[in-house]
């Protein structure tokens, strides 16, 4: 290899690592997936570890073996998909956060492919779900919580607090994630059910479908006192609703 495509090749492995120190608290993360096509992974993980050797970086060190390399069709962030189902990860990876959204957005995908009856998204279709009692398994992502729109946010934060009083699972799906990415293509909100139930037994026979309407909207623009006004739509009937600054 040439000396300029070794020196840059370095530079480049260096900033992966420098990405890793700050970003990676060794003192807290459990497992480092490390993946992506060919060898390049495996030299750079090589490299790595003679260079924080040769750094005395401990805490790098230490965390060796919570390192797992695996296969990848490509450094692309949708390649994590593959990565997550792998066999080669699953093991590892089998009591962190990040395997538990994966394993649960899988079943509410293998139900809504099998028996779409024990499966419901959409505000308004959970929310009419909790008030039967019905959820088994709530998924949300994460970015509805943060909502601007206080009275959305509330109907989010009382759904949640409606599904564990049901002793539901409830998933909150980190947005940076792929599975929370693939959530949030499903409105961000789902769930699994105990029992069958039809969108026409949860809405009624004059629904409009799983798309929430535009009182619902997530927009940022409204103003406090609208909010106040709209605090009880969407919300589960049967919740007690939270004040302000929850």
């Amino acid at each position: 290899m040439q000396a300029g495509a070794k020196k840059e090749r370095e530079k480049w492995y260096e900033q992966i690592l420098q990405a890793v120190l700050r970003h990676v608290d060794f003192g807290i993360v459990k497992c480092v997936v490390l993946a992506g096509p060919g060898f390049v992974k495996d030299q750079w993980w090589e490299w790595a570890q003679r260079a924080c050797e040769r750094r005395e970086l401990r805490a790098f060190m230490a965390a060796r073996p919570r390192w797992v390399l695996c296969h990848a069709s490509s450094g692309y962030k949708h390649a994590l998909k593959e990565v997550f189902n792998s066999e080669e990860a699953a093991a590892r990876l089998a009591d962190t956060r990040a395997a538990a959204e994966v394993t649960a957005l899988r079943g509410f995908f293998d139900l809504l492919a099998s028996s779409p009856d024990r499966v419901t998204y959409g505000l308004r279709p959970v929310a009419a779900a909790a008030e039967r009692g019905a959820i088994q398994v709530l998924l949300l992502a994460d970015s509805l919580l943060r909502a601007q729109h206080v009275a959305r946010r509330r109907a989010y934060v009382e759904l949640v607090d409606a599904a564990k009083a049901l002793g539901a699972r409830v998933h909150v799906f980190s947005s940076m994630h792929v599975s929370g990415e693939q959530l949030a293509s499903f409105s961000g909100v789902a769930a699994v059910l105990r029992f069958p139930c039809t969108l026409e037994e949860l809405l009624g026979p004059n629904h409009n479908g799983y798309d929430d309407d535009d009182d619902d909207g997530g927009g940022g623009d409204s103003s406090g006192e609208d909010d106040e006004a709209d605090a009880g739509k969407g919300v589960p009937l049967g919740v007690v609703q939270l004040e302000d600054g929850y």
